[in-house]
């Protein structure tokens, strides 16, 4: 069992956490417990949902139980992810890509899904930060997606291959400058603009090395209608 799971977090279903030393960039983690036997203790997951590259190098939107989970590493699509327990109630998590890996042993199976860019927890809350924050970069990607008219393969491919820190920062420089463009845009969450204008100043502002969305996801020529 990998030892990132100690005899404290073992006990959970799933946390987040984040670690800045020891790693050659700074690396968020998602880590959900699959268990034989569920504690009943707490939250038990029996299943994740989320989009991953294949084998085959096909994104491909995938169920992983303790049964069925990948023997190797595999990448992780920008995206939501669904935990799912025994009783049918979901977790929503949203995250910018990744590396999946997968450690077990006789009674459990332990994700961990790690990543440049922070992992949002979605929680119940419709207009939370994280929420607000997922959906509207999920609507600047549907905008992106749209220019590669019906090459959603080469779609998939480039959002899978944009390093995750990357896509994050991108995304939150275009979500503040479309609400700066239009005040009206999330005048209804004064909250949201609040903490993304936080965010921007904190992952953004003065870092020349930010490249656009365009820049990142705009097809070339020769795959637009591919």
């Amino acid at each position: 069992m990998d030892d990132r799971v100690s005899s404290t977090t073992e006990e959970l279903g799933y946390f987040l956490s984040y670690s800045a030393e020891g790693e050659l960039l700074p690396a968020y983690t998602l880590t959900i417990i699959i268990r034989d036997v569920p504690t009943e203790a707490h939250y038990d997951p029996e299943a994740i949902q989320l989009c991953l590259l294949t084998p085959e190098q096909v994104v491909q939107r995938t169920k992983l139980t303790r049964q069925r989970h990948p023997a190797h590493e595999r990448r992780v699509c920008p995206g939501p992810i669904h935990v799912i327990d025994r009783l049918g109630k979901q977790l929503a998590f949203f995250s910018y890509g990744g590396i999946l890996h997968c450690a077990e042993d006789v009674v459990k199976s332990v994700f961990f899904l790690t990543s440049s860019a922070p992992i949002l927890e979605m929680g119940e809350e419709l207009n939370s930060f994280p929420a607000l924050l997922a959906a509207e970069s999920e609507a600047h990607l549907a905008i992106i997606h749209a220019q590669w008219a019906s090459n959603d393969a080469g779609f998939s491919q480039r959002l899978i291959d944009t390093e995750p820190l990357a896509l994050f920062r991108a995304l939150l420089a275009t979500i503040f400058h479309a609400g700066q463009a239009s005040p009206a845009l999330f005048s209804e969450s004064p909250d949201f603009r609040k903490t993304l204008q936080q965010w921007v100043e904190r992952w953004v502002v003065g870092d020349e090395e930010v490249a656009g969305l365009e820049v990142l996801l705009t097809p070339d020529p020769e795959n637009h209608l591919n």
